[in-house]
């Protein structure tokens, strides 16, 4: 998991989205983030920012990942 492929992944999101915002924080340089929700967090630095967002980015691969997309079932003769 690469901190590009998180950060390319949150900016691609709608702009209201929670990673989305912490996606332009990160980018900008800050760090405060004013969520749609009117929460303000104020991270301590920008490796904890970078944490959050890979984990965020981590738990939305992981639906995807946990199921392959294609079942097999093998039968035999005494079935």
């Amino acid at each position: 998991m690469s901190q590009e492929a998180a950060l390319e992944w949150a900016l691609a999101l709608e702009t209201t989205d929670r990673w989305r915002k912490l996606a332009e924080a990160i980018a900008g340089g800050a760090l405060r983030v004013r969520f749609a929700d009117g929460r303000e967090v104020t991270y301590h630095s920008s490796d904890e920012m970078w944490s959050t967002l890979l984990a965020g980015y981590g738990s939305s691969l992981s639906a995807t990942t946990r199921r392959p997309p294609v079942s097999y079932a093998k039968f035999s003769r005494g079935w």
